[in-house]
Order: structure tokens, then C-alpha cells, then sequence
């Protein structure tokens, strides 16, 4: 079991790694019957992509965000009362945990981080029920007052395909451009924006409308952004656009 394997491309692309190691890595496979299983970054069809015949004897299995259901037993199965009743209670058309999951998406990492903080303040608060205004009063006093509340939020802004320290340093600021731009322009129901209100092309480190179109793809292709009927652009995790929207002031 080999986690972060795509740390071999990292290294291969800046010159620290042979990239013969992709041939005796296939060797080793092959010569010595190993069976194996390795996790990588968001980059990984990246890698498989340029070395197609190493990783051919490989099934690939995507591992993308929790189902609804899934994220919802993570964040209320932890804190559930002494007789087994949950904390989170409904109010007239407010469901708290299908709110927590459309500010999350059902990122594990995010709902644990998320539902972390959450507790916290419950506690310092002394507050039992958790419904959705609970919850946005708690974003707002102590998850987005928090000094490190961007670095959640680094797996979506930064990219891992990036190896150059000037091409990481702007793609992050592009992709940040451009995200805000869509948080900006997204409706108040749906929080999608349409094409063709979208131009950051003047704010971007190449400003081309091609390159703002290579930024998109490459956040949709990434699962940052969804496409909806190849017209609309919607940030994935709703805690993202709310965040971007506060970094500029606007409300959110």
C-alpha cells in the first residue's frame, strides 16, 4: 500500500526523480508478482495519462465525495445524545445536515474540519440544537473569523499538476480570479453564473479569453467547478463561494 504515490511525479517533473523509475517501477511489478494498491492527488490521470504503459496493468478506481447519506452519518453519528437522540433539529424548510452538506459537497475532509469547529462552539456557547441559523451564526462568528480558514480550502485553490513555484503561485491567484468572479455573478437560487457573464480575463496572469477558458476547464476537470448544460458554472462546495465572497467584502 504506497499513499501519495503522485510525490514520484512531483519528483520526476523537478528533476529530484528519474524518470526511468517509471520503468523499473513496472519491472518491479511485473518480475516479482507484487500485487499493489497506491493513492494519489487530484493530478493522478496526469500521471497515468504520460506514462500510459507503466500504469496499463493497473484498474483505476476515482474516490470522489461522500454520498449524501455518508456525510450526513459522519457529522451527526459522532455527537449524538446519551439516549441516542441527534443534535441537529429541523426547522419549517430547513433541513441542518442537507445544509451541511450543500456547503461541503460531502468532502470528508471539509465536514470533519467543518463539524470540529462546530462542536467547539457549542460548547463555549452551551448550545444543544443545531439548526440551520445555528449553523450560520457559527460561520459567521468563528469558521470564517478563524486566521486559517483559507487553508481547508487549498485542495480546490491550488493545483497539484503545477510544479514550477511562478506556475503554482499563479494558477492559484488565476483560479481564485476566476472563482470569485463566478461567486460574484452566480444567482441567488441556484449560485450559478452564466458564461457569458464571466470575464476576469483583464485579472488573469495571461489575459486571453483562452486562458480563462483553460482555467475553467481545468477546475471543472479537477470536480472545483460543475458545468450545467454547458451553460452555467456553479462552485462545487457552497462554503468555498461563500468564502470568496467574504475575502472581497460582499455578503454572502
Amino acid at each position: 500500500f504506497m499513499d501519495e504515490f503522485t510525490y514520484f511525479y512531483e519528483g520526476m517533473k523537478r528533476g529530484v526523480i528519474s524518470t526511468d523509475f517509471m520503468k523499473f517501477w513496472k519491472s518491479f511489478l511485473s518480475n516479482y508478482h507484487v500485487c499493489t494498491i497506491i493513492i494519489g492527488m487530484d493530478n493522478m490521470p496526469n500521471f497515468v495519462a504520460e506514462y500510459p504503459n507503466e500504469f496499463a496493468c493497473m484498474q483505476a478506481y476515482p474516490v470522489s465525495f461522500l454520498a449524501a447519506a455518508d456525510m450526513k452519518q459522519l457529522a451527526d453519528e459522532p455527537i449524538r445524545m446519551a439516549d441516542g437522540s441527534s443534535h441537529f433539529k429541523d426547522e419549517a424548510g430547513q433541513d441542518a445536515l442537507d445544509y451541511i452538506y450543500m456547503l461541503t459537497a460531502g468532502s470528508a475532509y471539509l465536514t470533519v474540519m467543518f463539524c470540529n469547529q462546530m462542536v467547539d462552539y457549542l460548547n463555549e456557547t452551551r448550545t444543544t440544537y443545531i439548526t440551520r441559523t445555528v449553523l450560520d451564526i457559527f460561520i459567521k462568528e468563528r469558521l470564517f473569523a478563524s486566521l486559517s480558514v483559507k487553508k481547508p480550502f487549498d485542495p480546490q485553490i491550488n493545483d497539484p499538476s503545477k510544479f514550477a513555484a511562478e506556475e503554482q503561485r499563479n494558477t492559484r491567484e488565476d483560479n481564485m480570479r476566476v472563482m470569485t468572479c463566478i461567486a460574484l455573478q452566480a444567482d441567488d437560487i441556484h449560485h450559478e453564473a452564466e458564461i457569458s457573464q464571466l470575464d476576469c480575463v483583464q485579472m488573469l496572469s495571461k489575459p486571453t479569453r483562452e486562458y480563462q477558458q483553460q482555467v475553467l476547464d481545468q477546475l471543472v476537470f479537477r470536480g472545483v467547478l460543475e458545468l450545467r448544460e454547458k451553460r452555467y458554472y456553479r462552485i462545487r462546495i457552497d462554503l468555498l463561494r461563500k468564502w470568496l465572497l467574504r475575502e472581497i467584502g460582499r455578503e454572502y
